[in-house]
């Protein structure tokens, strides 16, 4: 009896032991259902038997539990046949399943792939088309005249003697915002740069909108790069303890070039040049922008003035075209003033004297105005009009520019804390409105 009892619990072991050792849970599963499906009607003649006889009646004799079982299973072997069965059909289709999905997912890789190769081909394409179009920059002396001999030639050369390359400027420091040269066919004569000159910066835009920025560094070393899609110029920014050089090469791409461009020269070259890259990041019309942008009145004149007052002291600008826009804008403020509500707690009207005092125009005046408790804006904005009348009248551009930008100054504060009470009216006009602004833009 004790020999049958360890036969069967070495049995059950093995049976244990080959489940475990499959790696496929499916396999596994399916496995232990299937054990549980011949073992179900075995355990429910042994519980009955148990039940009705008590264990003690059991006859442990090999012999006999081999007949027991074999019985058992004779009689339930309809049911044997069905379950094994369905079964089989339910892990025939969940194989399939299986299959189907790493035969997609295999597809889908492959697809991938492709798709990857073929992005990869047209990028190629694409960048030899850009590349086409992209300017090389040569430094010659100029001919051996005597007047000239201290002078070199920068000439622009593009890939075909037709090709342009547009908005160029050109920087003989780090500084400042450059000499515009506009738009220059290839062979063009760029400048004629004195000699001591050793280091010098180039912008333009190519026929495709590509933006180039080209450094000649202490007298000799070229450096061609392009701004990619997207991408920022800013980049990399003045912290150069945070410089990364992955994101620099996903930002910039290098033509011209072996491959073999020194990476600390690299940094140089974007260190000398953030003021530059600073100009070429911005687009023309960048100080009125977020009026351009604007999705109602309130946003529109609460930026309108600032962004005028940004290019007082800024030459890119025409004077005149700062003046005119200022001007429209306010008559329009006046027109329809009893639209327009403005929130004085937040007015800092002791900023609005400081100006005034420097601004040293209609001083009573303006005082009156903001010493009040209710803020005139009719009063204000008609004052506004006659002082930047006064101001234009004057015959010194530097004393012209300077009250211009403390008027601005007032008028912005004022205009930052105001809000169209009747927007749905004025939002009509906002299309009109940005429109005259952006077509009174004259630049130099």
């Amino acid at each position: 009896m004790e020999k049958s009892s360890n036969c069967l619990r070495n049995f059950f072991k093995r049976v244990i032991a080959h489940l475990v050792d499959y790696d496929d849970k499916l396999k596994m599963r399916t496995n232990i259902f299937v054990l549980f499906i011949l073992s179900f009607p075995i355990i429910i003649e042994v519980s009955s038997f148990l039940l009705n006889k008590g264990i003690n009646s059991i006859n442990w004799d090999l012999l006999e539990l081999l007949k027991s079982l074999l019985s058992t299973i004779k009689t339930y072997i309809t049911f044997y046949g069905t379950a094994l069965s369905i079964t089989f059909t339910v892990y025939s289709f969940i194989k399939e399943q299986k299959k189907y999905e790493n035969d997609r997912k295999k597809e889908e890789l492959k697809r991938q792939k492709e798709q990857q190769k073929a992005n990869e081909l047209k990028e190629k394409e694409l960048e030899a088309k850009r590349d086409y179009f992209r300017p090389t920059f040569i430094v010659e002396p100029k001919e051996p005249k005597e007047d000239y001999i201290d002078y070199d030639e920068v000439k622009l050369l593009m890939r075909d003697e037709n090709l342009y390359l547009e908005n160029i400027r050109y920087y003989n420091n780090d500084r400042g915002r450059g000499e515009f040269k506009g738009n220059l066919k290839s062979g063009s004569i760029l400048v004629s740069k004195n000699k001591r000159v050793k280091s010098f910066y180039i912008t333009g835009e190519t026929q495709i909108g590509e933006q180039i920025l080209f450094g000649y560094l202490n007298g000799g070393i070229k450096i061609h790069k392009y701004l990619k899609t997207g991408e920022s110029a800013l980049t990399p920014g003045g912290d150069f303890n945070y410089y990364n050089q992955d994101k620099v090469e996903s930002t910039w791409g290098t033509y011209n070039t072996d491959g073999r461009l020194d990476k600390g020269l690299e940094q140089v070259f974007f260190y000398n040049t953030i003021g530059i890259r600073e100009c070429l990041d911005s687009t023309y019309y960048q100080s009125v922008k977020l009026s351009l942008q604007a999705d109602s009145a309130t946003s529109f004149f609460r930026n309108i003035f600032r962004g005028i007052n940004k290019e007082y002291g800024n030459y890119s600008l025409k004077r005149y075209s700062k003046h005119q826009i200022v001007y429209d804008f306010l008559q329009v403020v006046k027109v329809n003033h009893s639209d327009f509500i403005v929130d004085t707690q937040n007015i800092s009207f002791g900023y609005l004297h400081q100006n005034l005092k420097l601004l040293n125009e209609n001083v009573q005046e303006f005082s009156n105005i903001f010493t009040l408790d209710d803020f005139n804006l009719l009063a204000f904005t008609e004052l506004a009009l006659e002082t930047l009348q006064t101001i234009g009248n004057k015959q010194d551009e530097e004393e012209m520019i300077e009250k211009y930008d403390y008027l601005l100054r007032i008028i912005t504060n004022v205009f930052d804390n105001v809000v169209v009470s009747t927007e749905p009216r004025l939002n009509n006009y906002l299309l009109k409105y940005k429109a005259n602004l952006f077509n009174n833009l004259d630049w130099s």
